[in-house]
């Protein structure tokens, strides 16, 4: 072993030229040889990355070594690319692209430079992949399937759709308003029926004027004759006290008038003892 006497990195006996400043270390001069009287021959290719060869005389240098053991020459000067700190190698990860940039003339002692092709690097294609909006879409699309499938079973069983089942509302709401304001809010009319309290049955003549909510009017039967007043509500439901002209109330007479011109759901119950008699009534055309 020896030490170069310029920087003190430690070099192998056979050693003529420090491998990192390049100061002569001593050895037979008739070894010492320049970068120029020497000519130049390539190595073979496969050579280990470990290993770095001088373009000068094409010795076998370590990968770290900035200048050849051999004559001296600053190897990465001549190869150019990567600093020497890093090591240089033509067959190693370190080559630049393009490959080799030395070419010596068939002439000696002639050494010449050559430009490193362009190198353009393939273009990479990055995807990015949008993993929430695919899942949205997905979710979106079984949400429709969903529906559709119900949708189709539901007509085929005869059950209304959710849509049918609405519009189905709809319309019987319109009808259920249409009848409850189709009774006009003032009317006089007259009705004739059936009374049936126990076991008998007995005539009915009614008399029912309207005004708003106010309910006016008489009910007469075979054996008795009501003065009416009470009121009504928007749908035709009534109620009114049945007071003989003259004496106190005897009963009270509810139901409903519909549309139609019938009473439906009508009672006579008592104000004596709570006995009630159910009747019937359909306007009377005159």
């Amino acid at each position: 072993m020896k030490t170069c006497p310029q920087c003190n990195y430690i070099l192998d006996d056979e050693h003529v030229f420090c491998l990192s400043c390049g100061n002569p270390v001593g050895g037979d001069s008739a070894e010492q040889e320049t970068v120029v009287n020497r000519k130049f021959s390539m190595p073979a290719m496969g050579v280990p990355e470990t290993m770095v060869f001088c373009v000068a005389c094409g010795h076998e240098n370590k990968a770290q070594s900035k200048f050849c053991k051999k004559c001296g020459g600053a190897i990465t000067a001549l190869w150019g690319g990567e600093s020497p700190q890093g090591g240089f190698s033509p067959f190693g990860d370190n080559v630049s692209p393009g490959g080799f940039r030395v070419s010596v003339d068939p002439e000696p002692d002639v050494t010449r430079v050559l430009p490193s092709p362009k190198f353009t690097p393939p273009n990479q294609l990055v995807v990015t992949p949008h993993a929430s909006s695919n899942k949205a879409l997905i979710v979106a699309a079984a949400v429709i399937i969903g529906i559709t499938l119900v949708t189709i079973i539901m007509m085929m069983s005869g059950t209304p759709t959710p849509a049918e089942s609405t519009r189905n509302s709809a319309a019987n709401n319109a009808n259920t308003k249409r009848n409850e304001t189709s009774l006009p809010d003032k009317f006089d009319r007259k009705y004739t029926g059936t009374v049936f309290p126990k076991s008998r049955t007995l005539r009915l003549e009614m008399h029912l004027i309207r005004e708003k909510s106010i309910l006016t009017g008489s009910a007469t039967t075979d054996t008795a004759q009501d003065e009416l007043s009470g009121s009504i509500e928007p749908d035709g439901t009534f109620q009114a006290n049945g007071t003989p002209y003259g004496q106190p109330t005897t009963g009270y007479w509810s139901g409903k008038i519909e549309p139609d011109g019938t009473i439906k759901n009508g009672t006579w119950t008592s104000a004596q003892n709570g006995s009630s008699a159910t009747f019937t009534a359909s306007e009377k055309k005159e």
